[in-house]
C-alpha cells in the first residue's frame, strides 16, 4: 500500500480497500456516526454550515434552472475549510467574483449532461476556485 502523507487519507484507502459482506456493514455504521463526526470535528459551526449544505443540495437538485449565489459559494468554501484544511487567503478572491450564478448555471447544465470536467471548468472560472471547490459545489 502506498504512503500518504494527509492524516486520515491512508485510513481512507484501506477502508475503500475492503471487500466482502462486512464492507456494508461497516459504512453503515459509519454513516450512522456521521453527525456525530462533524459536532467533534468542527463543533456547532460545522454542524450548522453542513446542514446549510444538505439544504443547498436539496434546492438545486429540485430546481428547474439550479445556480447558487455568491454568498452561498462563500457559505460552501466556508464549510469546505471548517471540515478540512482552511486556506483563509482565498477569502478575499472568492468574495470579488461577480458572476456566481452564471458560472454556477453553465456547471450545473453540464453536470446534468454528464459533463462532469466541463462542469468543473465552468466552476473554476471563478476567482479562488480550483477542483476541490468546484466538487464541492457540484
Amino acid at each position: 500500500m502506498p504512503t500518504y502523507t494527509r492524516p486520515g487519507v491512508a485510513a481512507a484507502a484501506r477502508l475503500a480497500a475492503l471487500n466482502g459482506p462486512s464492507r456494508l456493514d461497516i459504512w453503515e455504521r459509519i454513516e450512522a456516526s456521521y453527525d456525530d463526526m462533524i459536532l467533534e470535528k468542527g463543533g456547532d459551526k460545522l454542524v450548522k454550515l453542513d446542514k446549510f449544505c444538505s439544504g443547498l443540495a436539496k434546492k438545486i437538485s429540485s430546481s428547474d434552472e439550479p445556480a447558487i449565489t455568491k454568498e452561498e459559494l462563500l457559505k460552501v468554501v466556508d464549510w469546505k475549510f471548517t471540515k478540512g484544511k482552511p486556506r483563509y487567503a482565498l477569502m478575499n478572491r472568492l468574495k470579488s467574483n461577480q458572476n456566481v450564478e452564471e458560472c454556477s448555471r453553465v456547471a450545473f447544465v453540464e453536470s446534468e449532461k454528464g459533463n462532469v470536467q466541463e462542469a468543473i471548468n465552468a466552476l473554476c472560472t471563478l476567482n479562488g476556485v480550483g477542483p476541490a471547490t468546484a466538487s464541492a459545489v457540484l
